[in-house]
């Protein structure tokens, strides 16, 4: 599936907001003690601000954002950090859905001006390892291979960029790829079996939806 970038912030957060209040779904609020309002502060205001700014930062990203773009990618992983930031402030909060949004609303609000949320999620990125650890870069010709898969799909639905600049890039690391081989005494052949592998991991893995596949593999691949 073809990653569509999120068209503003607040649209960013409140898709993430969605996901919670849906599908995810907010595990129900501790009781409270009687007498005793639910205590936000149960979660680091820390952690929520790394939480609004991974939501923005990634936004950027995906609108093309260059200083953004010297981040990791964040648009799945700064979600899931989203997304247990939130459940956490919930479960151990006690808090309701409308008041977890607002808390998040409120720390995306103070990181609203230029470069802010940028220089608050690369702050952040040791949390962000901590709480959901980077996948390993996939190597040459995974990379090769699903930029060129992610270019078949695009021109299945019409063409249009970003698809020959996704070929072209896959072509660049399919170069890479025989080039390193060639050095290390490989025959021309070794490559194509290679990336013919590598072609039919990349579609059986998108086919069937495993997980080990994503849009921060694709931003990785290009980064």
């Amino acid at each position: 599936m073809i990653p569509r970038p999120v068209r503003s912030p607040s649209d960013y957060v409140r898709l993430a907001l969605t996901l919670l209040c849906g599908a995810l779904a907010l595990p129900s609020p501790a009781p409270a003690q009687p007498g005793a309002p639910p205590s936000g502060s149960a979660v680091p205001q820390d952690e929520v601000r790394c939480a609004a700014a991974f939501a923005l930062a990634a936004t950027a990203q995906a609108q093309g954002d260059p200083v953004a773009r010297t981040l990791p990618p964040l648009g799945i992983r700064g979600k899931r950090y989203f997304v247990a930031v939130a459940e956490r402030m919930a479960a151990r909060g006690g808090l309701s859905t409308e008041a977890v949004g607002a808390r998040m609303s409120a720390a995306a609000q103070g990181l609203s001006a230029p470069g802010a949320a940028t220089a608050a999620a690369r702050s952040c990125l040791s949390r962000l390892d901590a709480e959901v650890p980077p996948r390993p870069k996939p190597d040459t010709a995974t990379c090769s291979a699903l930029l060129d898969v992610y270019a078949d799909v695009i021109a299945a639905r019409g063409g249009g960029e970003p698809g020959p600049t996704l070929r072209l890039e896959a072509h660049r690391l399919a170069e890479t790829l025989r080039e390193e081989a060639k050095a290390r005494g490989k025959s021309p052949a070794d490559s194509e079996t290679a990336l013919a592998a590598a072609r039919q991991h990349v579609r059986t893995a998108l086919l069937r939806n495993t997980g080990e596949i994503d849009a921060d593999t694709l931003a990785a691949c290009r980064h």
